[in-house]
């Protein structure tokens, strides 16, 4: 219990900054689309005085900074996913050790399998909270 306990928080600090960086991600989207559609619709302008670097430049600096917050985002929904994808493991383990090491009791192995179907069955319900 005390690692699931320890987990939530670790798991609404890490949504929470994932949420910031998403908002960010839409920002520098929206303002990578901005350009491009400035772009689009001056073309013939564009062409017409050779901004085509210019531009391209422009968009490539904002593609660029999305793609880091596109990265940092990834790299956090991984960590997500870790974590919610381990707790029931180490519950189990954390278990395992109090029960054979402080208490001094011998885990058989039905106690342990029985166990650890229960942690799994407990993984499949917090994943839908």
């Amino acid at each position: 219990l005390g690692v699931c306990l320890l987990a939530f928080p670790v798991n609404t600090v890490v949504m929470r900054y994932q949420k910031r960086l998403q908002e960010r991600l839409m920002k520098e989207k929206d303002e990578r689309m901005a350009v491009v559609t400035e772009v689009i619709n001056s073309i013939r302008a564009i062409k017409l005085h050779g901004w085509e670097p210019m531009f391209e430049q422009q968009i490539a600096e904002k593609r660029n900074k999305e793609i880091v917050t596109l990265k940092t985002f990834s790299q956090l929904g991984a960590v997500t996913s870790t974590l919610w994808l381990c707790a029931p493991t180490m519950a189990a383990l954390a278990s395992f050790l109090i029960k054979s090491q402080v208490m001094g009791e011998t885990l058989t192995p039905a106690q342990g399998f029985t166990s650890l179907t229960l942690f799994q069955l407990l993984s499949v319900s917090l994943t839908f909270l």
